[in-house]
């Protein structure tokens, strides 16, 4: 009889005369088809509540206003909103706009400008060199708006965690000696 060896859903080669009796063994799971089952690790859903989805909306949203803008109140408060995950989402944001920086032409480091006026005071062509290139101010844009809302989704993750660990914790009964046994 033959053995008909499926792998991640992808039939192999079938040895022996009768392939269509040939049995089907599964290595989903198995290292070797001899092996015993792999036992998988419970990965934590990264599902949010709507109580969380609703933080990081809103850490979002007041980040994006914030950069939209151009003003800083509003990033400043997005960043006290996602506290702690934010000490280091804001670093890696200045780390990014830096590198970003370095790329020719994206962010020259003085503003200058000439211009051309009439006898009557109106301005004929004026010429100002030194603003950020428009894909720079985009994308940096969107690198901070990320770096916040990726902070607020990671403390949602790290506070599930925690209520977890103290779940768990809370969950194991203390030692206790049994009933009939003597302590002195």
């Amino acid at each position: 009889m033959g053995l008909r060896v499926v792998r991640a859903g992808v039939r192999g080669v079938t040895h022996g005369r009768c392939a269509a009796a040939a049995r089907e063994v599964s290595t989903r799971g198995h290292q070797d088809r001899h092996d015993p089952v792999v036992k998988r690790s419970r990965v934590p859903s990264v599902r949010l509540t709507p109580r969380s989805l609703i933080y990081v909306v809103v850490v979002a949203l007041i980040a994006t206003v914030g950069f939209i803008e151009q003003s800083p109140w509003p990033i400043v408060l997005a960043a006290l909103l996602a506290l702690p995950a934010s000490i280091v989402a804001v670093p890696c944001y200045y780390l990014v706009y830096g590198f970003l920086a370095l790329i020719p032409g994206a962010n020259p480091s003085s503003s200058t400008g000439s211009g051309t006026s009439a006898v009557d005071g109106s301005t004929l062509a004026s010429v100002t060199a030194g603003t950020p290139a428009a894909w720079f101010t985009l994308t940096t844009h969107v690198v901070g708006i990320l770096a916040l809302t990726a902070a607020a989704f990671l403390n949602v993750l790290l506070l599930r965690a925690l209520s977890a660990r103290r779940r768990r914790t809370r969950a194991v009964p203390p030692h206790s000696p049994s009933p009939g046994t003597v302590t002195h």
